[in-house]
């Protein structure tokens, strides 16, 4: 798992001072000698590790892994509130489909339009190839409505 392996499993600030001596370091780069891995955790998830190596020996002291905590600090929240974001406008958008999925579907009474709609719609909407939409005409459910399709083999069947 190396080095950063090691920080983000224990959750702790890691300074090498020569990587050459630490058997958790797995080489990357050959010429690196040093290194300093702090973790990226936010309300106690980790989000990744700040990793920094240098081709000088103890090349970083306490200050370094302070300022890179710090850094890292500022750096998760960060990444925290643009994966909210992206949640945000993702939920968002999802609201916006469905509003307008609905908004088409209400424009007719004709059952076999609002299948079609409905099925050509959901296959927009998810991505899919292809799309069914059925309907019971019983509380039994053994007959169905002539179902509606879209998709693949025809805009609309």
């Amino acid at each position: 798992t190396g080095i950063t392996g090691w920080v983000a499993a224990h959750r702790q600030p890691l300074r090498v001072d020569d990587v050459s001596q630490d058997p958790r370091y797995i080489e990357v780069s050959p010429n690196t000698r040093s290194e300093l891995a702090i973790p990226l955790v936010y309300r106690n998830e980790l989000l990744g590790v700040l990793n920094v190596e240098s081709e000088q020996p103890a090349a970083y002291d306490e200050h370094d892994e302070e300022m890179l905590s710090t850094l890292a600090g500022s750096l998760a929240a960060i990444i925290a509130n643009a994966r909210l974001l992206k949640q945000v406008r993702q939920q968002a958008e999802r609201g916006r489909m469905l509003y307008e999925i609905t908004s088409r579907i209400r424009r007719s009474t004709d059952m076999q339009t609002i299948l079609r709609t409905t099925a050509r719609e959901l296959s927009k909407a998810a991505g899919a190839r292809r799309a069914h939409v059925r309907i019971s005409l019983s509380e039994e459910a053994t007959s169905t409505e002539a179902p509606a399709s879209a998709g693949e083999t025809g805009e609309d069947a």
